[in-house]
């Protein structure tokens, strides 16, 4: 069954798809010996491009995938099972406001089927 964990798991994935030639760029720079080199991400990151291609921008893009999901997926119950213990009730008032809008949503639909 398809459930917000995955969905949780899915915006990890997302995330790092899109952010991973900046967190490349970052670990160039951070391991760089070069004390003259360029420390400006953007920088770093078109070289990267300019030398190694769409790939190299992409390293580790695999391992950083496989990580992505089960983490993101386990830090969301994580933070669901410590609120709960807490007594903290945020969430449960999240999926009221989602459930009113979606409940507003499909009346609207129905109300423009009915124009029709």
């Amino acid at each position: 069954m398809w459930d917000w964990h995955h969905n949780r798991g899915i915006s990890g994935v997302a995330f790092w798809s899109a952010v991973l030639p900046y967190d490349v760029a970052k670990t160039v720079i951070q391991t760089s010996s070069d004390t003259h080199s360029s420390r400006n991400p953007f920088r770093t990151l078109s070289l990267i491009h300019s030398r190694a291609g769409l790939s190299g921008c992409y390293a580790g893009l695999g391992p950083t995938l496989a990580r992505a999901f089960p983490a993101n997926a386990a830090a969301i119950v994580t933070w669901e099972f410590t609120a709960k213990l807490l007594g903290i009730r945020r969430f449960a008032l999240i999926l009221l406001v989602l459930d009113q809008s979606k409940a507003r949503i499909i009346k609207n639909q129905q109300d423009s089927k009915k124009q029709w």
